[in-house]
């Protein structure tokens, strides 16, 4: 199925990327992320690999998520980028809106929606952004992390990692350039222990300011499909 949608770029080079943000009647925990996002899929069928990003023979698709889901307010809610948008479109064009919901059928509500075209690039100022629950430490960093006893260094170690995982995120985007990308952590907000798969990985809240435009909504870091690593501005 062909869900492409061209990502253009405006006069001053940048890349504009369309996203949209839904919001259902249906009460969430930060828990139950992996289980809407089962019960989504199953509603929506295979046949749509931006939903699971998965081949039709089971094989993984390397590439940064279209569609992520995730809690707003209590509530579930999907997070389609690019791509994902006109693939989200027709799952609810199409399907019933009726989900498996804890071994019952549920009809889904939508309680907001908001569609947005946003700039993705690099510019001459620094804005400010807030990251909430960014899983930033692999096993290999989290050793690294946990040795330091230092929190100048592990302020470090955080702000290269979120340089890395934002310029991931933006080149799996499509954006390309030489020009430099530079973040700043200027707050470590709160730092907790959150489950993903049964495990229980440290997450972060941050404020930093970087160089980087990126539409509101945008997510970095290690599982961004379950939620974890929403970027605002402040």
């Amino acid at each position: 199925m062909d869900t492409s949608i061209p990502l253009g770029l405006d006069a001053s080079n940048r890349l504009m990327v369309p996203t949209l943000s839904i919001v259902f009647d249906l009460p969430l925990q930060q828990r139950q992320i992996s289980q809407w996002r089962g019960a989504f899929i199953e509603m929506a069928g295979r046949s749509y690999p931006l939903l699971h990003n998965h081949q039709e023979d089971g094989s993984t698709i390397y590439q940064y998520p279209r569609v992520q889901y995730r809690i707003r307010n209590g509530k579930a809610a999907i997070f389609a980028i690019g791509e994902g948008v006109k693939c989200i479109q027709q799952v609810l064009a199409e399907r019933s809106w009726v989900l498996n919901w804890q071994s019952k059928a549920l009809k889904l509500a939508i309680h907001e929606m908001k569609h947005h075209d946003g700039a993705l690039g690099i510019q001459d100022a620094m804005v400010r952004y807030h990251i909430s629950n960014y899983l930033a430490l692999n096993q290999e960093n989290y050793q690294d992390w946990l040795q330091r006893e230092s929190l100048l260094e592990r302020i470090q170690i955080l702000e290269r990692l979120l340089r890395n995982h934002l310029l991931a995120c933006m080149w799996g985007l499509g954006w390309e350039s030489e020009t430099e990308l530079n973040v700043k952590l200027i707050e470590l907000s709160d730092t907790k222990q959150l489950i993903y798969h049964g495990k229980s990985l440290m997450a972060f809240d941050l404020v930093f300011t970087s160089n980087a435009e990126i539409p509101a909504g945008i997510a970095a870091g290690k599982a961004v499909s379950f939620g974890f690593g929403n970027i605002q501005p402040m």
